[in-house]
């Protein structure tokens, strides 16, 4: 995940937000909206205090492995990159199991190459855009 910069206009903005919600809460007697901003408040500042973990990815012949689980290509379906302007992710999308989809992001890997070594190995599905919440997320930098 990329670290955002964050400005302090959008810790105006988000705080200005989150409390006028939370006063609103308070104000018409919906207390479980005030309690949900404020719980929003201190889980967020509590997630931005813990730096974002590296991933790595291996990328072999017979499979990749991935956060130290290894998946055989013939388990993968199809493999798509996203760029946006922060970065681009490598998205592979695996047949069974409750984490489908691999996203990592190529960091300063050229993603040429990657789709080199892919191409012979999985089904690339250049028409996959990025989806809606995550570009909602990147926008408000969250």
């Amino acid at each position: 995940m990329h670290d955002h910069e964050r400005s302090r206009r959008w810790y105006i903005v988000a705080g200005t937000v989150l409390f006028g919600m939370a006063a609103y809460g308070i104000v018409t007697g919906t207390w479980s909206l005030t309690v949900v901003m404020l719980l929003l408040a201190g889980v967020y500042t509590l997630v931005q205090r813990t730096p974002a973990p590296v991933r790595h990815i291996s990328l072999e012949q017979t499979g990749f492995t991935f956060e130290g689980m290894f998946t055989l290509w013939s388990d993968c379906e199809a493999f798509w990159f996203i760029t946006t302007p922060l970065a681009t992710e490598l998205h592979i999308r695996r047949k069974h199991g409750l984490k489908r989809e691999v996203v990592i992001q190529t960091g300063a890997e050229d993603p040429r190459v990657i789709r080199a070594v892919l191409k012979d190995l999985l089904r690339e599905q250049s028409d996959q855009k990025e989806r809606v919440l995550d570009k909602i997320i990147r926008i408000c930098q969250i």
